[in-house]
């Protein structure tokens, strides 16, 4: 809904108005996994959303198993809304990968509209929003293959990350099996796709 922004007041009236995520499935099990795969999916720009605190009640095994009443989410508050803290580690790992997906989707062949960092003089700085973990897996020796926001690309890059007030030097090394290396200022990390 093109019309809401962030610190908008929200009457009653008009709350069932607004964009609303529906899913359904053959089961309560069907259901809620295709309702964590579109929260998962969903990219909302500008205001701010409540999707953190669905994908944990749609995960909370009372929520799962039906043990439903008026006060759920007052008993299970502390679990509800305790946001999951990313480390700095966390955010370069997914601006890491963030990297090599913006710059597979150039299509122009002009290394001025690339996104690969290439330029005279200078580093080339790319800003990325991270709103959900990304997955990696090995592709051959050189490089490995990355999925963001469903889209593939591959990483055989090393970059410079700065997040905050941390700058990290970055790169991404295939292992065995669906699994790669990050490294990040020298310590590397495993991630499984």
């Amino acid at each position: 809904d093109s019309g809401v922004e962030s610190g908008d007041t929200v009457s009653m009236h008009y709350d069932p108005m607004l964009a609303k995520l529906i899913v359904h499935g053959v089961d309560r099990d069907a259901a809620l996994a295709t309702l964590n795969r579109a929260l998962a999916a969903l990219d909302v720009q500008g205001v701010v959303t409540n999707r953190a605190f669905l994908q944990r009640l749609a995960n909370h095994p009372g929520f799962k198993n039906v043990e439903l009443d008026t006060r759920f989410i007052e008993r299970n508050e502390a679990t509800l809304f305790a946001p999951r803290q990313f480390s700095t580690e966390d955010y370069a790992s997914a601006a890491l990968i963030g990297l090599h997906q913006l710059a597979q989707e150039c299509e122009s062949d002009s290394p001025w509209d690339r996104h690969d960092g290439f330029r005279l003089n200078a580093p080339h700085t790319i800003r990325i929003a991270l709103c959900d973990p990304a997955s990696a897996q090995a592709a051959d020796n050189d490089s490995a293959v990355v999925v963001v926001e469903g889209k593939r690309a591959t990483l055989d890059t090393q970059w410079q990350l700065t997040i905050g007030n941390s700058t990290l030097t970055a790169s991404l090394q295939p292992l065995e099996g669906d699994a790669v290396a990050v490294t990040l200022n020298g310590h590397r990390r495993r991630l499984q796709a």
